[in-house]
């Protein structure tokens, strides 16, 4: 069985819905009709009903009870609408995410973590299902509802511009709220136990790495600690000398300031350009991408070892804070030193 069965109902229901695109569909000529299904019948069962839900809340705005119904509903699918598109825009992510869990990592030989995989799955499965079922469930008595009142209703608090009291528009209306609620209340379901149940997988390969720790003989877990000792040493016998290089070199232009700071005030300010001008920091590359500073060094020491694969976003990161840092530092330079004019 593989880790990722416990999702199978969860990504049951989102194809179905529309917002899971199907792996067999990826690379098929299908794949622009299946989009297109998805936005018709979301388009129909969901965001539609949000637009009738804002217009009853403008019509019944000023009435505190019913806004404070009208807005607590119209916020519960905002909420559901957020999550469906981050699901359509990040699907490449999250399917990658997916595979991963069935990757060698979530795959361990020792047969006792390959266990406590197995037993999250089973429990995940079965977690999954309990809440499709208690969804479509309360969705049922959502529906049935309104019609064990004196008057009955629609299951939602809705408005359209044309009447829907009489028959037979009352029965078409109920009939399609009742369909809306149960897709919209089960997908949503599908979608909040897909987070839940990646974040459980995690959560439980964090137990299997635990336990091979609490494993590890003595002697392997000294000559890690020391393996990880000698990095630390090797990257800070690179970095300190690139950043001893950097502050010696911001230096240099100070020593401008030794004797021409009794000239007249044109000498002084020709001076001080040329100083602004010249002073820029000698500093070593690392790949032409990294600095090689003390900076770069406490940053992939505090980095986790698994950012690694973000390190494009690492290096812009840096190159964004190093820009930040020479702003400063020719700001704080031109506001201390510049010539003070005397009367």
């Amino acid at each position: 069985m593989e880790n990722s069965s416990c999702l199978d109902t969860s990504i049951v229901i989102m194809t179905c819905s529309g917002i899971w695109l199907p792996k067999k569909l990826e690379n098929s000529t299908k794949k622009a009709y299946y989009i297109a299904l998805g936005v018709i019948l979301q388009g129909i069962l969901f965001f539609s009903v949000i637009l009738a839900e804002m217009a009853h809340w403008i019509q019944v705005f000023g009435d505190t009870e019913k806004t404070v119904d009208a807005t607590v509903l119209l916020l519960s699918h905002l909420v559901q609408a957020v999550k469906i598109l981050t699901i359509c825009l990040k699907q490449k992510r999250i399917k990658a995410l997916v595979a991963a869990v069935d990757g060698p990592m979530f795959n361990p030989d020792d047969p006792l973590a390959r266990g406590i995989l197995q037993r999250t799955v089973h429990t995940l499965s079965l977690v999954g299902r309990v809440m499709a079922a208690s969804a479509a469930v309360t969705a049922v008595f959502w529906c049935v509802m309104p019609q064990l009142k004196p008057v009955v209703t629609l299951p939602l608090k809705v408005y359209y511009p044309f009447n829907v009291d009489t028959m037979p528009m009352f029965g078409i209306m109920y009939a399609y709220l009742s369909i809306s609620v149960a897709a919209v209340g089960v997908g949503d379901a599908a979608e909040n136990y897909l987070v839940a149940a990646v974040l459980v997988l995690a959560s439980a390969q964090l137990d299997v790495l635990t336990r091979k720790l609490h494993s590890l003989e003595p002697v392997e877990l000294v000559t890690m600690v020391f393996y990880l000792v000698c990095v630390f040493m090797e990257l800070l016998m690179y970095c300190y000398p690139g950043h001893l290089l950097i502050s010696k070199s911001l230096l240099v232009a100070d020593a401008w300031y030794s004797g021409w700071i009794q000239a007249d005030f044109k000498t002084r300010r020709m001076i001080f350009l040329m100083v602004l001008r010249a002073q820029r920091a000698l500093c070593v590359r690392a790949g032409g991408a990294l600095h090689v500073s003390l900076p770069t060094a406490a940053a992939r020491i505090v980095i986790p070892w698994y950012t690694t694969i973000c390190l494009p976003d690492v290096i812009e990161e840096l190159r964004k804070i190093n820009r930040k840092l020479r702003i400063m530092l020719h700001h704080d330079i031109a506001s201390s030193h510049t010539p003070k004019q005397t009367n």
